[in-house]
């Protein structure tokens, strides 16, 4: 099967085992759901870019990407091109004006910080698992993400040196995903169970960086 290039897939279930070995179970879930392998099919040959992004080497497979937190795993499937995807638990987080005002730019930060406690938090949990997606998606380090700069004013485009990602923000109980591909998010083509959790179509706008 070839994956529609305008189509991506996120699946999002419990962390029950060891997070490396959970991932590879949901990712084998997911390519067999998707009929990419045969039921009984073991998960294909996974390597590393330099920066240490893993990908199938064998040709045709989808791109993928795997985020958890204390509770949640998620893995994301694309096809046109590298993914990123990042999820955060929706805790408490001390320090997080400051954190903002070390990775976030003067816009940003400014614009956090002119809300109450609880939106100013919520809102710096968009802005983080942002960039950590993009940094994700592009096999990059932290050491990269003061270098990203989010519209405020459309914050599902990330702008980064004149290039433009986008990116898809959802929260899923008390998780916060933000999702990031080359093209635009136009709209969620399924969402259904999927192994004791959700499994989220999304659908994409023809033509990259529209």
């Amino acid at each position: 099967m070839v994956l529609n290039p305008y189509h991506s897939h996120l699946a999002v279930v419990r962390l029950n085992d060891a997070p490396t070995a959970a991932g590879r179970w949901l990712l084998t879930k997911m390519l067999k759901h998707l009929r990419f392998i045969g039921q009984a099919d073991a998960l294909p040959e996974i390597t590393c870019t330099t920066m240490g992004k893993p990908f199938f080497m064998q040709h045709g497979l989808p791109d993928f990407n795997i985020s958890h937190s204390k509770t949640h795993l998620a893995v994301y499937l694309g096809a046109i091109s590298p993914v990123g995807c990042d999820m955060e638990q929706i805790v408490p987080r001390p320090g997080w004006q400051r954190l903002a005002g070390e990775y976030f730019s003067a816009a940003e930060t400014k614009h956090l910080l002119q809300l109450n406690e609880t939106d100013g938090h919520k809102l710096f949990w968009k802005y983080w698992t942002a960039r950590e997606a993009w940094l994700k998606q592009q096999g990059k380090s932290v050491w990269d993400m003061a270098s990203l700069a989010l519209d405020i004013n459309t914050p599902s485009r990330l702008g980064i040196t004149g290039a433009t990602q986008a990116l898809q923000h959802l929260t899923f109980q008390q998780q916060q995903l933000c999702l990031c591909h080359t093209q635009a998010f136009t709209g969620m083509k399924e969402c259904r169970a999927f192994e004791a959790g959700v499994l989220i179509s999304y659908e994409h706008l023809t033509g990259a960086n529209t």
